[in-house]
């Protein structure tokens, strides 16, 4: 339901075209098409030891999370398999765009706190919610061995925070180029 807090859009992160409610109460959304994530075999290809490939990547994501930050949103699993690439293989990478923004948060204006359409789910549950491991930055693995250890306590954290999206970013630059 974040992507509907989101107005006006950024080019770089994926768009939703549809929403569609079904009978049983579950929801259903149509997002534009991308072409592939950056896991693909031929983005892969494109991008390892390419500086510049993977630098007009990196740059397009950072678009895109700086976009979802000055909206207050968290993605907390960015990783290649939420990074989209273009179709177009003459320039694949100029139009990448952040997607899966399934387990992102909104913070409150002074971002201490979880915002209220988070409901309880995207405060911290058993899995912790912080998507994956690979990625995680040091204060995330940090607040997930405290709700390990806490239990039910756990909702007392802070939430992750921008500085978290920008740690995954940097492992999936390094990722990208080797």
């Amino acid at each position: 339901f974040i992507l509907n807090q989101l107005n006006e859009g950024s080019d770089h992160v994926v768009k939703r075209v549809n929403n569609i409610q079904i009978p049983e109460g579950s929801s259903w959304l149509t997002l534009e098409y991308c072409g592939n994530d950056l896991e693909h075999p031929l983005v892969k290809s494109l991008l390892k030891y390419n500086a510049t490939s993977c630098l007009e990547m990196c740059r397009a994501v950072a678009k895109g999370l700086a976009y979802l930050h000055s909206n207050n949103i968290v993605h907390r699993d960015l990783k290649g398999n939420n990074i989209f690439s273009s179709s177009n293989l003459e320039a694949p990478f100029v139009n990448t765009k952040v997607g899966d923004l399934g387990g992102a948060i909104k913070l409150t204006d002074d971002r201490k706190h979880y915002h209220e359409l988070n409901g309880e789910t995207f405060k911290g549950d058993d899995k912790d919610g912080r998507g994956s491991l690979r990625n995680r930055s040091p204060e995330t693995h940090k607040a997930v061995s405290s709700i390990e250890k806490n239990g039910e306590n756990h909702k007392l954290f802070e939430p992750d925070q921008p500085s978290a999206d920008m740690w995954a970013l940097g492992c999936v630059l390094l990722e990208s180029y080797t």
